[in-house]
């Protein structure tokens, strides 16, 4: 099994709130395809660019219309939403089905163009596409790494005790 860690709240996006896609500005997974554990990094994004949440709330918004509240924090700064306690652990696991390219004046450079990329794909970068989302009831507290990473005998049997569960 591989891992990706993932910056909050992106991770938590990915597991809990439909982000189908990571946006990678090379492709980190080679022709890996298969399970990936979601590592929520020990750092957020909430100062890093506000916009750039505001923009992707919205777009999760515009593609899940059922559901009318998400967890992202609000002021007052201190706020603490609920990925909060999520920081520096695995989260949930994935599968990678897909990595492809999106050209930033052509768009998504697919074989089968009957997929349409999601509304968290960014051009210019590779996307990672991600389905069969499944949370772990119980986060563990793990270190991160840069790009996928294998993930050690030890941590892969604590994350397949949860997801089978």
């Amino acid at each position: 099994m591989r891992a990706i860690t993932v910056r909050q709240p992106w991770a938590w996006a990915i597991i809990h709130g439909g982000k189908d896609v990571e946006n990678r500005t090379r492709n980190i997974a080679g022709k890996y395809r298969g399970p990936v554990a979601i590592h929520a990094g020990l750092r957020h994004d909430l100062e890093y660019d506000k916009q750039l949440i505001a923009a992707a709330v919205g777009r999760w918004a515009r593609a899940n219309p059922q559901v009318s509240h998400l967890d992202f924090p609000d002021d007052p700064p201190n706020a603490r939403p609920l990925w909060y306690g999520h920081l520096g652990r695995v989260i949930g696991v994935a599968d990678l089905v897909d990595v492809h390219w999106a050209d930033p004046f052509e768009g998504c450079h697919r074989p089968d163009s009957s997929w349409e990329c999601s509304a968290w794909a960014d051009t210019g970068c590779y996307h990672l596409a991600l389905r069969n989302r499944r949370p772990l009831p119980r986060p563990i507290p793990w270190r991160g790494r840069l790009g996928l990473w294998t993930v050690p005998d030890e941590l892969e049997a604590l994350i397949w005790e949860q997801v089978t569960a």
